[in-house]
């Protein structure tokens, strides 16, 4: 039960910062003991890198459905719009995928 800081980000997810403080247990070699414990918080003002790709798959959904809603106006883009289905139905996944990591990972240090 080493104490570090932890690092709260702009998206509410955290990541372990650095190492404060060794707990009372004793070792031999000045390890640390492998437990960790919250000594400080610190908010940062940028997202995670999950977050940041969530937003990124999100702007690639937004343009690929202006991309169809053009395409449909036209003749002879059934096959565009077909690929840019397909590129919609994989970000939707890739963002279900990721925001089930994400809360994972919120719910470990509340």
């Amino acid at each position: 039960m080493c104490f570090y800081d932890a690092n709260e980000m702009a998206c509410k997810c955290w990541k372990w910062g650095e190492f404060r403080q060794f707990c009372v247990k004793d070792s031999p070699s000045g390890e640390v003991c492998g437990m960790k414990l919250v000594m400080n918080r610190y908010s940062l003002p940028n997202k995670c890198k999950k977050c940041t790709k969530i937003d990124e798959k999100q702007v690639i959904i937004r343009q690929e459905q202006d991309k169809i809603r053009k395409w449909r106006k036209a003749a002879d883009r059934g096959e565009s719009i077909a690929k840019a289905e397909e590129h919609i139905r994989q970000a939707t996944t890739r963002i279900e995928n990721l925001i089930q990591e994400r809360d994972e990972k919120r719910n470990t240090l509340a």
